[in-house]
């Protein structure tokens, strides 16, 4: 699990829950959105994942956050998949979409 903060404000945070290729979780406080919080966080994920020999990412979203979709794409990621996805947090299914990304990098 990675945190940004300065001082004591906290503006994000992101996780690999199995240490492998696959990003659990990224969030970015409302305050620090467009500020590279999240950019900052999900590019220190992917170095992470990079540097234990996996040649991509991938990641899940909910489908109706446009700007988290929206995120990933400008962030090189590529939808390779969407459908109903069970969460048991919220105890129902949820349009989600994957993203995988390339982490190859070009010789």
């Amino acid at each position: 699990m990675l945190v940004a903060a300065a001082g004591q404000e906290f503006f994000g945070w992101g996780a690999r829950e199995e240490l492998d290729n696959v990003i659990s979780d990224l969030w970015v406080a409302p305050i620090a959105q467009g500020q590279g919080v999240g950019a900052a966080l999900l590019d220190a994920l992917e170095g992470a994942i990079a540097k234990q020999g996996f040649e991509f990412s991938e990641l899940e979203t909910y489908a109706g956050n446009a700007g988290a979709v929206r995120f990933y794409e400008r962030q090189g990621y590529e939808p390779i998949w969407r459908g109903m996805k069970f969460s048991a947090s919220l105890n129902y299914e949820l349009d989600k979409v994957r993203f995988r990304k390339s982490l190859r990098v070009a010789a």
